[in-house]
């Protein structure tokens, strides 16, 4: 994660291509540690975020069917659900990750919600979600964790982050 939080995103790249596990964790502010996705799901995101589109779009293409037979497999599991739907935003399949995020019988915790929400590119609602979510996390990630980048000239984020305890202690 250190080469993500510095965007180094083809350091991440190769260290997954490295990698010989199918499934790596997936550190993720809703569900914490201990999540284990398909690593094209990571892959995927990792492309999406480095904005490269196209590999994006492919390395999830290839990696969410997995993701569907496990959501599908557990259909009350949140978890299961937003991993698809993440999958699905960062393809650029909004209304498909909205129906996804539906499916689960339980709402994701506010921070994954948060996390969906910037991915699809819609501020307005993630940004009271990050807010509600803000007080469970550590404050690192919403400093360093590129899922944010998309928020982060919105001056509701700027503020949000001039609240936390590392801002304040200067």
């Amino acid at each position: 994660y250190i080469a993500l939080f510095e965007r180094d995103f083809s350091e991440a790249l190769r260290l997954l291509a490295a990698c010989q596990l199918e499934r790596v964790p997936f550190l993720d502010g809703g569900f914490g540690v201990g999540s284990f996705v398909p690593k094209g799901f990571v892959e995927g995101l990792v492309h999406f975020w480095a904005g490269h589109l196209q590999e994006a779009y492919a390395s999830l293409d290839s990696a969410r069917w997995m993701l569907e037979v496990k959501a599908q497999e557990n259909p009350g599991e949140a978890e299961g659900h937003y991993y698809v739907a993440l999958a699905y935003a960062a393809m650029g399949w909004s209304d498909a990750a909205k129906a996804e995020i539906s499916r689960s019988d339980k709402t994701p915790p506010a921070g994954a919600m948060a996390t969906l929400f910037a991915q699809l590119g819609d501020r307005d609602s993630a940004l009271p979600l990050l807010e509600q979510a803000v007080s469970e996390w550590r404050f690192m990630y919403l400093r360093l964790d590129p899922r944010w980048d998309s928020l982060r000239t919105d001056p509701r984020f700027q503020k949000l982050l001039a609240q936390t305890p590392a801002a304040n202690s200067k």
